[in-house]
């Protein structure tokens, strides 16, 4: 499962099934377009 954590600047992304699994910090752009490029119409 994906879990997410909004910042000013960034979104903060990891596996919540891997416990203490490194974080990807992705720009508020880039969380956008990924969120846009998986949206179903």
């Amino acid at each position: 499962m994906l879990e997410a954590a909004a910042h000013p600047c960034a979104v903060r992304v990891r596996d919540s099934k891997l416990g203490n699994s490194t974080q990807i910090r992705l720009s508020t752009v880039a969380w956008t377009a990924f969120l846009q490029r998986i949206s179903i119409p």
